[in-house]
C-alpha cells in the first residue's frame, strides 16, 4: 500500500499501478491497498473509464468488487 501512496503522475508509475501493483492487490485481496489504488486512479483520471477502454475498465470493476466484498 505504501508503494501506491508514493506513486506520481508519471507514465511509468501509471503503468506500474495497472500491472504489478494491481496484480498484488487482487492476489492479496487487500482492501486498504485497493482503496489506495482507487484514490490514485481517481487522481490520474483512470477510475471513471468507459467500457471501451476494456482492460482498465475490467481492472476498475475488479477493484470495485473487492471493495464491496
Amino acid at each position: 500500500m505504501r508503494q501506491i501512496e508514493m506513486l506520481t503522475n508519471s507514465q511509468q508509475d501509471q503503468e506500474k499501478s495497472k500491472s504489478v501493483l494491481y496484480q498484488e492487490v487482487i492476489a492479496q485481496q487487500n482492501k486498504q491497498a485497493a482503496q489506495a489504488l482507487k484514490a490514485y486512479w481517481q487522481r490520474i483520471g483512470q477510475w471513471n473509464v468507459k467500457p471501451s477502454k476494456q482492460k482498465q475498465y475490467e481492472k476498475v470493476q475488479a477493484i470495485r468488487a473487492l471493495l464491496e466484498s
